[in-house]
Parts: structure tokens; C-alpha cells; sequence
């Protein structure tokens, strides 16, 4: 289960509400037990039209009073149900479709345990190939797009979402900005202005103590631009020779970054540590210096499907932890990080404004210390899941009304 589903079902759960929670099969099965609402691993990664019929099944014999959808991509339930569809849109879904196989014919066939197992072993293998990617993805857009048309409330993680969702066509009246997501207390920095625990801290850790360290918590794809945070490693460091680049998490580029590093002679300078349970991120935030989010717009070439950030909710951890954030401000980036408010914004892969914003923090502690604590305040009090789950349950009790 995703973040945003997780904490999402927790907090509704203690605040009454009966819910059952409808996800992928295969995985995670372990700790669905630890969850207080029946977690039904009953659909399938591959059969999009078979799932609607689990779904309407499901609900038959639940009788929901309304459903909630983590992508657009169910919101063609309330034409089918004449229930109340809410979906939480992150702006991806719209871009690029993943709905793998967007077609009636041969669905109960694709949902078979054994066939869907091998198909998409076998996609992840073959990484996911372009060729299956262009054959599927106008009927991947036009499903998509009807379902987000159906939908009775759709909640956008960003106004860079809200925006995609205008133009396919959904009216403005249906959508609702709705940024951040992140457990302030499991990131309020315990160690502030405390440099002797900071040091204790990065001994634990195994960070440099006396650097300057520049923390990127992302996956290893193209969008997230760590290709260009290395290069600015190398030149950072020739003006700073202090500075420390600490990479969090894994991907299918970490090994081409890692090499990069290497050709680049940054291997006293930066550090990939792979993947790092969610439980244990808090303690990298609250030993670095900056966040440093260097995130970009991606094209692919030949399907012309664009990736971006459409939100990035380690700046809201990162406001949370107090730590100041360096961020490209790109998608939905600006509807976290308010330039000059609660962090700083640069232009994507440009060096020179990246410096500029990080001379504006180290030549002015002041300003630096006015924006973490504006950053605090945000994601206390909008960022945090308690404000989130108030803001879906006003929308649930204004569509259960109508």
C-alpha cells in the first residue's frame, strides 16, 4: 500500500470509519495483518475492465456509502455504482497512464493468477517495452479520461495537477488543491541547534561529521535529476570544498550514477546508500545541512509522455524536519515551496541560479533560520496527515449530502 493510501486508511479508521481497503494482489501480504480494516489483495496489475467488476462486486457486498480511488483511473465507478467516486489525482496518473491493458476483450483471462504473474515478470524484465508502451497508450488516455470526467470529486496534489486535469476536460467546480501528506511528528527535528547530537548523529549514520551536507532523498530515474546534481557536486566542490552529497534511494539508474560518480572523481564527495526504510528517512533529514531537490521535466522521446514532479512530498518532510530546502521549481514544486517564504527555488538544471539560492542561505543565516520555521509551520498545520484526512472527510460529508 502507498504512503498516501496507508496513513490515508489509518487515520480514518481512528477516527470511526468503517472502511476496506481494495489493492494489488501479490504483495505485502505480511503486514496486512497489522492493519485494523480488511485489506483485500484482489486485483490485478494487468486486467484494468476485470477490476471494475471486482470492484462493483465488492462494493455490492460492502454497500459503501462512498468510494475513494487513489488515481482517476476508477472514477467511471459512480457512472457504474450511482455512488460517490472521490479520487486523488497526483497528476502522473494523468500524464502517463498506467493502466496496463485498457481493453474489455480478453479480460478474465489476463486476470488469472499464473498468466498475469508471467506477463508481468516479464514486463519488469523487459522493462517495460516501448513498443507495448506505444501500441497502448491512446486507449490508455481515453480510458483514463473518461474515468476522471466521471468522477464526483477529484482532490490534486498540486495546482500543476489541477491544471492537467482542466485540460482533459474536468470541470474546476470537481477539483480541489490538496498539497502535502507527511507525519509531522515522525520528522520533528529532536536535535535542533544542538551540534554535539547533529555529530552523534552523523557517527551513527556514517556521514562525515564536519561537512557540509547536501541530502537528496529520490528514486534513481531521469526526472529527479541526479545526473545533474553530480555535476554540481563536481562543481560545487572546487568552490566549496567542504560540501557532501548523500543519495537516498534505489532505482534502475543507481548503478549508471554510481559510475558517473566514479568517472567524475566524487567518490569523497558524494554517497549512495540505496534504499532506506521509511521508518529510519527522519534521521538522514535531521543530520544534513540542505535539501537539495534537483528534479526536472522529462520527455520520452519516442511516446512523447512527460514525467515531472508533480508535488514531492520530501519537501513537506523536509519543512517538517526543519531543514532548509534548495528545490528546482518545476510541476507542482512551487504548491510546497513558496520561493523565499519556506524554502528556495532555482531553475531546473541550471548551476549558476542553483548557487545563487544556495549563497542567499549560507550568506544570510537569518533568512535561512525565518524560512525553516516558516517551513515548520506549514507542514504542521497544512502538510500534516491530521489537516489532510480533515480536508478529505469535508468532502466526503459534502458529496454523502447531495
Amino acid at each position: 500500500m502507498q504512503t498516501h493510501a496507508h496513513f490515508l486508511s489509518q487515520k480514518l479508521s481512528e477516527k470511526g470509519y468503517e472502511i476496506q481497503v481494495l489493492t494489488y494482489r501479490f504483495e505485502d501480504i505480511e503486514n496486512d495483518r497489522f492493519y485494523p480494516f480488511p485489506v483485500l489483495r484482489i486485483l490485478s496489475r494487468l486486467s484494468f475492465w476485470n477490476n471494475i467488476s471486482i470492484i462493483k462486486k465488492a462494493a455490492f457486498d460492502f454497500n459503501p456509502d462512498l468510494i475513494y480511488s487513489s488515481t482517476v483511473f476508477y472514477g467511471i465507478l459512480e457512472k457504474e455504482l450511482k455512488i460517490p467516486v472521490i479520487c486523488r489525482s497526483v497528476g502522473n496518473d494523468v500524464l502517463r497512464p498506467w493502466i496496463s491493458y485498457p481493453f474489455k476483450w480478453g479480460k478474465k483471462i489476463l486476470n488469472l493468477k499464473l498468466i498475469e504473474k508471467k506477463i508481468y515478470r516479464l514486463s519488469k524484465k523487459l522493462n517495460h517495452p516501448e513498443w507495448v508502451e506505444n501500441f497502448f497508450i491512446k486507449s490508455r488516455f481515453e480510458v483514463m479520461r473518461q474515468s476522471a470526467l466521471n468522477a464526483s470529486h477529484i482532490l490534486a496534489n498540486s495546482h500543476y495537477t489541477a491544471s492537467l486535469l482542466e485540460k482533459i476536460g474536468v470541470l474546476k467546480e470537481n477539483i480541489q488543491t490538496l498539497p502535502g501528506g507527511v507525519d509531522y511528528k515522525q520528522f520533528k527535528n529532536p536535535y535542533l541547534n544542538n551540534s554535539q547530537r547533529i555529530k552523534d548523529l552523523r557517527i551513527k549514520l556514517k556521514i562525515p561529521e564536519n561537512r557540509l551536507i547536501f541530502l537528496t532523498p529520490c528514486r534513481m530515474v531521469k526526472k529527479k535529476g541526479v545526473d545533474f546534481a553530480l555535476n554540481t557536486a563536481k562543481k560545487l566542490k572546487k568552490i566549496l570544498p567542504q560540501v557532501f552529497f548523500l543519495f537516498l534511494g534505489d532505482g534502475k539508474y543507481q548503478d549508471q550514477y554510481i559510475k558517473k560518480s566514479l568517472h567524475l572523481s566524487l567518490s569523497d564527495t558524494v554517497c549512495f546508500t540505496g534504499r532506506i526504510p521509511f521508518e529510519k528517512l527522519n534521521e538522514y533529514y535531521w543530520a544534513s545541512d540542505f535539501l537539495f531537490f534537483p528534479s526536472r521535466e522529462e520527455i520520452h522521446p519516442k511516446t512523447g509522455l512527460k514525467d515531472v514532479e508533480t508535488m514531492g512530498r520530501v519537501l513537506c518532510e523536509a519543512n517538517a524536519a526543519s531543514l532548509p530546502v534548495i528545490s528546482s521549481r518545476t510541476g507542482g514544486t512551487p504548491s510546497i515551496i513558496e520561493h523565499g517564504i519556506n524554502g528556495l527555488l532555482f531553475e531546473p538544471e541550471n548551476f549558476d541560479d542553483f548557487y545563487t539560492q544556495l549563497k542567499r542561505f549560507l550568506d544570510s543565516p537569518q533568512e535561512k533560520e525565518t524560512m525553516t520555521k516558516e517551513g515548520i509551520l506549514r507542514a504542521k498545520n497544512f502538510f500534516d496527515w491530521d489537516f489532510i484526512v480533515q480536508h478529505h472527510e469535508k468532502v466526503f460529508l459534502s458529496l454523502i449530502e447531495k
